[in-house]
């Protein structure tokens, strides 16, 4: 049929069953499963980091839209209070008792600022930087319930001014947090940024002694990060970012970030599977890249009504959160 996962085909039954059905099919070529495949994975990665006791409550039928957006967002503790107690049905009740267990500060009172707060305490932040981001995020859904309609040009202008300096808040937040107490996620942005070639003039000249020093930080007895810098980097996220590293950032992270791992056990940090999608999509000819996107835009047109109506600026503001996927940009 084709070596999709069977967790992988599930999704597929479940969300998707016209793909389903054409890869259970035994049909389709080569370049055809590798549409089917990248026109699903994003979702699928979101459907999947839903618990299974979870999803096996819903016996094959879709996650409730609550649920969904909780995963999206990266509420991972959420997610795991639902799972331990099955009588929690809705995700605000289980956003609740979260709350209580890590001291949700009492100025946070929407279901989204509340989400961020947790995001962040999961992907490790100090708490001090939970409150904070979260904070902005509140003021940006305060910004966007009283935006005034037919605004000129000059308070639009000045509305996203506001708008900007609030998420510049947010980076210099995520910045100064990764220095202060999560090296590893400053060391792989910063390699991130050296491939796409996004090193500004003084970057580049200290760029050596950056990635040295920040080793040394994660090594030393007094942080002992090594272990947080090798989970992340076999993250989902992170494996993609690293299926896009050239060979000369590839040479960098084998031999200076995974210096001291057994070169036996290096592969599982290299991202071999996302470089083999990449390569197989840019060897796709172009009918079946043309497939690929059709097929997206097949399922942006199945999207909830309330969906298609969200201005640029409004789907921005329900994306997941920069902190969980290791960016700054």
């Amino acid at each position: 049929m084709s070596d999709f996962s069977a967790s992988f085909l599930e999704y597929l039954k479940i969300y998707n069953p016209s793909d389903y059905d054409k890869v259970n099919s035994g049909k389709l070529k080569p370049e055809e499963l590798t549409g089917i495949y990248n026109a699903n994975i994003s979702k699928y990665e979101i459907w999947e980091s839903i618990p299974e006791t979870i999803r096996n409550r819903y016996l094959g039928q879709q996650i409730p839209q609550d649920v969904w957006e909780a995963a999206q967002r990266g509420e991972v503790y959420t997610l795991q209070e639902m799972e331990r107690h099955p009588e929690i049905k809705r995700v605000e009740e289980a956003r609740e008792k979260v709350a209580e267990k890590y001291s949700m500060p009492a100025d946070i009172v929407s279901d989204a600022a509340t989400g961020a707060f947790i995001t962040a305490v999961v992907a490790g932040y100090a708490m001090e930087t939970c409150h904070q981001l979260a904070l902005h995020r509140q003021q940006r859904e305060d910004m966007l319930k009283n935006k005034p309609e037919n605004m000129t040009d000059e308070e639009k202008e000045a509305w996203m001014k506001q708008w900007l300096e609030v998420r510049q808040k947010d980076f210099n937040l995520i910045k100064k947090d990764w220095t202060e107490h999560q090296p590893e996620k400053l060391l792989m942005h910063l390699l991130a940024k050296y491939n796409r070639g996004r090193l500004n003039a003084d970057e580049t000249e200290k760029f050596p002694q950056m990635i040295d020093d920040l080793m040394r930080k994660i090594e030393s007895p007094d942080n002992n990060r090594m272990q947080n810098l090798l989970d992340y980097i076999k993250t989902p996220r992170m494996q993609a970012r690293i299926g896009r590293f050239n060979d000369e950032t590839l040479n960098i992270l084998t031999h200076t970030v995974l210096r001291k791992v057994p070169e036996a056990e290096k592969e599982q940090y290299l991202a071999k599977d996302f470089s083999k999608r990449r390569e197989e999509l840019r060897n796709m000819p172009d009918s079946a890249k043309a497939q690929s996107v059709s097929d997206n835009i097949n399922q942006m047109a199945t999207r909830l009504p309330e969906e298609r109506t969200l201005s640029t600026i409004e789907r921005l503001a329900n994306m997941p959160s920069a902190l969980n996927k290791g960016r700054t940009i």
